[in-house]
């Protein structure tokens, strides 16, 4: 399972205007420490990836702000004890040239281009990576992005 939708919000800077007016926190899992989260739930997004994907729910949904040089727990990793489909969808409009996410399927290499308002998603067991490891922009252009968790009903 892979896909790709632009255009997927209708007033996508409002979304973001409201995303940024919320703060951002630290989340630890025991090991590891997950900076700039802000949780999130039955908001605009979801209602969208719900619409499109029936027959699952969302397990987790978040939106992850990472600036430039953050410090990650993961690289390379795969999202599978988190779910069976992993959505990501873009929020920054000022992105630097190669952003974005490979996906490593077996056989095949995936490379989703960054790109405002996008939405990809991929089953949760493929390793998969942020194309820029040290992450990009600070402040309010810092690396925004949602991340849901959706398992199979």
């Amino acid at each position: 399972m892979f896909g790709i939708i632009d255009q997927v919000l209708p007033n996508p800077k409002d979304y973001v205007r409201e995303v940024l007016s919320n703060s951002f926190i630290d989340v630890s899992d025991g090991v590891n420490v997950f900076k700039g989260i802000q949780p999130r739930s039955n908001d605009e997004f979801e209602k969208k990836v719900l619409d499109i994907f029936t027959g699952y729910e969302v397990a987790f949904n978040f939106i992850r702000q990472s600036p430039y040089l953050q410090d990650e727990p993961n690289y390379l990793h795969s999202d599978e004890m988190m779910g069976d489909i992993t959505v990501l969808f873009y929020l920054n409009e000022r992105y630097p040239e190669g952003a974005g996410t490979t996906v490593y399927i077996p056989n095949d290499i995936k490379v989703i281009d960054y790109k405002f308002n996008r939405m990809c998603w991929f089953d949760s067991k493929e390793l998969h990576s942020r194309n820029i490891k040290e992450n990009f922009g600070v402040d309010y252009e810092a690396r925004l992005v949602q991340v849901m968790f959706l398992k199979k009903i």
